[in-house]
């Protein structure tokens, strides 16, 4: 889905970090079965797996465009996105091993993650609204 300039939305919202931080919550006080926990994080690998299929495509139209702050919003997401894959690997580690360590970490490294990722979006926003304020 784009927007009316032809650059994809990436589509990272909060309301997937709530969804985490409730879930982990609900595990830690027993009142979730971790496969539920399960489920919600293999649903934002699937988000963040889309998000960073997009990311070639608006790297592109930067270029294009010669938007240097969004190339550089570009790679904060992706660093963000990285975390994100390390913060899953650590909330796994919790579903194999019952560990509540890990439910601590992992949602320390999904906070610092989301931080990235709006980060960069904002710098992504005002590079582009700043780049089609340049050819009109």
């Amino acid at each position: 889905m784009g927007n009316k300039e032809g650059l994809p939305e990436l589509g990272i919202t909060g309301k997937y970090l709530d969804t985490l931080m409730n879930a982990v919550e609900q595990v830690r006080a027993g009142k979730l079965p971790p496969e539920k926990l399960k489920e919600i994080i293999n649903q934002m690998k699937s988000k963040i797996e889309e998000t960073a299929s997009k990311l070639p495509e608006i790297s592109t139209e930067l270029k294009i465009r010669k938007a240097q702050e969004g190339l550089e919003a570009v790679g904060i997401i992706e660093d963000g996105i990285s975390v994100y894959q390390k913060a899953f690997n650590i909330l796994t580690l919790f579903l194999m091993e019952s560990n509540a360590a890990h439910l601590e970490e992992g949602i320390k490294v999904v906070k610092e993650a989301q931080e990235k990722l709006i980060k960069g979006q904002e710098i992504l926003s005002k590079s582009l609204i700043n780049s089609l304020g340049n050819l009109g």
